[in-house]
């Protein structure tokens, strides 16, 4: 529980006693603790993960019936299913996810030799809205497709949908420990994690990197100076109650950096200049992209190092031998 004192609650100067007064006050101080407390409570019960149910016992969920398209390979789930992308449209739903599977594999093809098997991880996977638009790649490809995410009512939805093939599992959101070994993956990329991750960011990349083949791809978005702008600018109420007041008085970001979190959201924000002195640290910074279509976030392209003679070639990533030059401000091959 934080000590700090809350100037709304705090006891007035002393003066002429007042019983209601003071009665007044002090309710407020305790309805004040009490708010305080069951938030503790909350992010205690809920801290590692996001349950199926908040219940004693748990059983199998009802599912509403998957939507069926033609043409496409996988079932698309419910509305209820597809937190913040197109609940309520199937064909832009679909249009999302496969405009970000091609942006990523436009990425990933600049670097490495996309005709190898790759083993690709997507970081959040929700429940399914870009793995899906990767079929085409396992099927011909033979690429090994992972996710994961912490709500595990989407893991569940895909579990009970989706062919065995695609790998996925739920995670928590605490602790950084993947249960994947080292020098795994090709590709991992996360779309709208980092945005949100406030505690332990940098222990979470260091778990990516550990998971990571040497010479492996960490593709990451990152709300920068334009999200933040959106975010002090709009009416919307998840904008509105997604930032501290601090956002909402200051239309351009004047900090490095600023991490926000309560117990029904969270929310950081990244100078574009700060991301590669930040990121980098753990991952050096081969891009770092403006925002593409159907979003307000940056792209942060990583890629792991070290010449590990040691290890067998499928724990090393299929690197180009000649990889782009690029900037990591973002140069002439930064996606507009």
């Amino acid at each position: 529980m934080t000590t700090e004192t809350n100037p709304a609650v705090s006891s007035p100067p002393a003066h002429d006693a007042d019983p209601m007064r003071d009665l007044l006050v002090r309710v407020r101080q305790l309805e004040s603790q009490v708010a305080q407390l069951n938030d503790a409570s909350r992010r205690s019960y809920f801290g590692f993960h996001h349950p199926i149910d908040a219940q004693e016992a748990t059983y199998p969920p009802r599912f509403a019936p998957p939507i069926i398209v033609d043409g496409e390979p996988l079932p698309i789930p419910p509305a209820s299913l597809r937190p913040g992308y197109a609940p309520d449209d199937d064909a832009l739903y679909l249009k999302w996810g496969k405009f970000d599977h091609d942006f990523i594999l436009g990425i990933v093809g600049r670097y490495l030799d996309i005709q190898q098997p790759l083993r690709v991880l997507d970081f959040g996977c929700s429940s399914g809205r870009v793995l899906r638009h990767f079929e085409t790649e396992r099927q011909s490809g033979g690429w090994r497709l992972h996710g994961v995410d912490a709500q595990a009512i989407l893991i569940e939805w895909l579990r009970s949908f989706w062919p065995a093939a695609y790998d996925v599992c739920a995670a928590n959101v605490v602790v950084p420990k993947l249960p994947f070994e080292d020098n795994y993956f090709d590709v991992i990329f996360g779309i709208s994690v980092f945005t949100h991750i406030k505690y332990l960011w940098d222990g979470w990349l260091c778990e990516l990197r550990r998971c990571l083949k040497p010479g492996g791809l960490c593709l990451q978005t990152v709300h920068c100076e334009g999200a933040w702008s959106l975010f002090a600018r709009s009416d919307a109420d998840w904008q509105i109650n997604g930032v501290p007041d601090y956002v909402r008085q200051h239309r351009e970001m004047d900090v490095d950096y600023l991490f926000f979190n309560k117990s029904t959201t969270s929310n950081t924000f990244y100078k574009r200049s700060v991301v590669e002195k930040m990121f980098g640290r753990y991952m050096p910074v081969r891009e770092i992209l403006d925002p593409p279509e159907f979003s307000f976030q940056d792209w942060v392209v990583m890629q792991k190092e070290g010449l590990r003679p040691e290890l067998p070639a499928d724990k090393l990533a299929p690197v180009l031998e000649t990889p782009p030059e690029t900037k990591a401000s973002g140069g002439p091959d930064s996606v507009k």
